[in-house]
């Protein structure tokens, strides 16, 4: 019957804006993830933390940053294997 047709569609788009406001939900909470860590990262360039003055060279995809004396690059987070 037609309104049998009528309730499927209305559920159809019910169950589409539901999974599109899951969907920007996801979106909004990976932005507002990305945004904490680039204001908490000395390394990110557009972070309020970052040190313009260590800066050599700022392309469109690459930076080129001079690392701090008292800062440290290691793939163990910086601890001396010992």
């Amino acid at each position: 019957s037609n309104d049998d047709d009528d309730d499927d569609d209305d559920d159809d788009r019910l169950a589409r804006r539901k999974r599109m406001q899951r969907e920007t939900s996801r979106q909004l909470a990976r932005r507002r993830g990305m945004e904490r860590f680039t204001r908490r990262s000395s390394w990110w360039v557009e972070s309020p933390s970052f040190e313009k003055r260590y800066l050599i060279a700022l392309g469109e995809k690459v930076s080129l940053v001079m690392i701090p004396s008292h800062e440290t690059l290691s793939l163990n987070g910086g601890q001396d294997e010992g």
